[in-house]
């Protein structure tokens, strides 16, 4: 709610309000084991409901750029990685 009104995505709230609760800030939730979990959750949900919405005929659409770009993102990741 403050987020929305600063002007500031949805999504920046979230991950402030969960370092301040979480271990690192104000420790009101402190076991990282049970966080991990939850958040491991989190994602696969995340991931579902993007599976749901996503769309064959959009991606043809999209075509070179997304094949380039995922390409381009997957070898910057890796090679990140091995930095």
């Amino acid at each position: 709610m403050i987020a929305r009104r600063l002007g500031l995505p949805v999504i920046l709230g979230y991950l402030v309000g969960g370092i301040a609760v979480g271990p690192y800030g104000f420790g009101l939730v402190g076991d990282v084991e049970q966080i991990r979990t939850l958040a491991e959750i989190g994602v696969v949900l995340l991931l579902f409901t993007l599976g749901l919405e996503f769309s064959l005929k959009t991606l043809r659409q999209m075509g070179k750029v997304a094949i380039v770009g995922g390409g381009a993102q997957i070898l910057l990741t890796t090679a990140l990685g091995l930095v």
